[in-house]
């Protein structure tokens, strides 16, 4: 049974220090390598494979490659494989072995191809998939995607009452996490390098699950920066980041979603939110309506994953307006309820 899928133009991220790595590799063409893959995590709506690096690299690694159904949100990175459903996910377990055909990547100059662009100082990065080879089934990549992308918008001046409806309605999962989110926007836009790298320090990780609460604000902050236009406070956030060893620090897809998210990448479902959130703002009437808008997107990503990274989104808009919001009135909740081990997946 071949199913068709597409990958995306972004790499998928680096899992580290994975001393199981085998680096097996088989030529099946002229330029094309088999890698040996196993699943490491089935969900309702998709699964994750552990490859094996086709480069020559020493020691060998992996890379965590997403596979995402119909129902799935879509991550900056990995494959859609529209037709995939409950039937051919049953037949999978953790363990279950696949293999990956590559492709290596056309030569061009690294500074001007977008996986570069989207992973800063990644060392690495796989050339292109062209088949997923499992017991069951095989997915046939027929082509690449580029992932959602949030634009620089025109923002009128912000209504400061409007941000603070906002942020009034979020259930983020930690208590403080407007706090520390608005600790780092504020550092970013008066230029504080070291505040700036404070307040990284003090999100990335913090919270539990597969992308804690910590990250998801990142990713907002990152996203609200770039749809602001303020390239300035982007560039000072890649220079704290870059450095960084995300993958050892978090999760390895949360890590590859903040990277993804500096860039200016994240699921539809963010995206969506954004663009309502510009017209709220750019709106005279229909408020109330916009708002539930706003809302609604977010409330189908994670437990709390889509209010998290909303949190630092407006901590930017009340940055940018020179106010600060009041605290809003959270629900009682502790980190390990409000964020589970799912990933960003809706199951």
């Amino acid at each position: 049974m071949i199913l068709p899928g597409t990958a995306s133009v972004l790499p998928c991220p680096r899992i580290p220090g994975d001393a199981t790595a085998r680096a097996s590799r088989r030529p099946t063409a002229q330029r094309d390598l088999t890698c040996e893959a196993e699943v490491i995590q089935t969900f309702a709506s998709g699964f994750y494979l552990a490859v094996d690096d086709p480069g020559p690299h020493a020691p060998p690694h992996r890379w965590m490659l997403p596979i995402m159904g119909p129902e799935a949100m879509v991550l900056p990175f990995g494959v859609v494989v529209p037709t995939l459903d409950s039937t051919h996910l049953r037949s999978l377990q953790t363990g279950t072995r696949a293999s990956v055909v590559w492709e290596p990547p056309p030569a061009r100059p690294q500074s001007s191809h977008p996986r570069t662009a989207a992973h800063g100082s990644q060392p690495t990065e796989p050339p292109v998939i062209r088949e997923i080879e499992l017991p069951d089934f095989t997915v046939d990549v027929v082509r690449e995607h580029r992932p959602m992308r949030v634009p620089a918008l025109r923002w009128p001046d912000i209504d400061r009452a409007r941000v603070t409806e906002l942020s009034r309605r979020l259930h983020p999962g930690s208590p403080d996490l407007a706090d520390r989110s608005l600790a780092l926007a504020s550092a970013l836009c008066t230029g504080d390098a070291a505040g700036a790298q404070a307040g990284v320090k003090a999100l990335v990780g913090f919270g539990t699950g597969s992308t804690p609460s910590g990250d998801d604000a990142l990713c907002g902050i990152a996203l609200g920066l770039r749809c602001l236009g303020k390239d300035r406070d982007v560039d000072l956030l890649r220079q704290v980041l870059d450095p960084m060893p995300l993958a050892t620090m978090t999760p390895v897809i949360s890590g590859a979603l903040i990277r993804a998210a500096v860039s200016g990448f994240c699921v539809p479902a963010v995206a969506a939110a954004i663009r309502t959130c510009h017209r709220l703002h750019a709106s005279t009437s229909g408020g109330e309506s916009l708002v539930g808008d706003v809302l609604e997107p977010l409330d189908r990503i994670g437990h709390s994953s889509g209010h998290d990274l909303f949190t630092g989104f407006l901590s930017v808009l009340t940055t940018a307006s020179g106010t600060r919001a009041p605290h809003s009135p959270l629900r009682s909740v502790t980190e390990s309820s409000s964020k589970g081990s799912s990933p960003c997946l809706v199951h």
